[in-house]
């Protein structure tokens, strides 16, 4: 056992701080070159927006809902379904799986 958890757990925590923090650089250095511009007589920079369509959020939104659903209802079709060499081979794989996960 680490400090930390699994390595899984730490190289998401890891990169999620490089993330932010190369985020938190980038606006400072705008941040600095916007104000520090007109004391120097430079013009300030233009950053070109980046726009993404709605449509793209909202394929991902359904697929990913569909996917869920999907999953959502053969958990019910075993729970239900009356099988039971199914159902313990479904319970134990989400048993182990959330031993792993942790």
């Amino acid at each position: 056992m680490s400090l930390f958890g699994s390595w899984h757990a730490c190289s998401v925590c890891l990169f999620r701080t490089l993330l932010y923090f190369a985020l938190v650089l980038g606006m400072l250095a705008q941040f600095v070159w916007s104000n520090a511009s007109s004391l120097l007589g430079m013009s300030p920079s233009q950053v070109s927006l980046l726009i993404l369509p709605d449509e793209l959020f909202v394929s991902i939104g359904r697929s990913l809902g569909g996917e869920v659903n999907r999953g959502l209802q053969f958990l019910q079709d075993v729970a239900c379904g009356g099988n039971l060499k199914q159902f313990i081979v479904v319970v134990t794989s989400l048993w182990v799986a959330a031993i792993i996960g942790s």
